[in-house]
């Protein structure tokens, strides 16, 4: 059995699949970082993008459609306001915000179908996902 740190984490590997969890985890590792980074949309807001996030600010925008509200406050990823957002710049970075959502999740996707159909140890263990792109 041997054993691996994977950020401060040990993981015992000894067979194909130990060895499969263990990027498994680097990869959720990786799609989490990549996700606290957060989005700089093209309006020069830099806003959060974890699911919730997505899913507020596309809530948020229905609500500015239903109510007929042309402008609106948004809280940035560095927690400074911007006030008076037009309803199109709040449209803008939802339909931004949730492109970059699914891309990155594609990307995770891509890399964990990779992963699990790795069948050979040594290829397995040499394998470093990535969610560049």
């Amino acid at each position: 059995m041997r054993k691996e740190y994977i950020n401060g984490t040990e993981v015992k590997i000894h067979d194909v699949a130990s060895a499969k969890q263990a990027k498994l985890l680097e990869l959720k590792m990786l799609y989490n970082a990549k996700l606290k980074q957060g989005y700089e949309s093209s309006v020069g807001i830099k806003v959060d993008c974890l699911p919730k996030n997505v899913s507020d600010f596309s809530q948020n925008l229905q609500y500015m459609e239903l109510a007929g509200i042309t402008k609106t406050l948004v809280m940035d990823f560095y927690n400074k306001a911007h006030v008076d957002v037009s309803y199109d710049d709040y449209k803008t970075i939802c339909q931004e915000l949730g492109a970059h959502l699914i891309h990155i999740r594609t990307l995770y996707w891509l890399e964990r179908t990779k992963i699990m159909n790795f069948i050979n140890f040594n290829k397995i263990k040499a394998y470093m996902p990535s969610l560049a792109g």
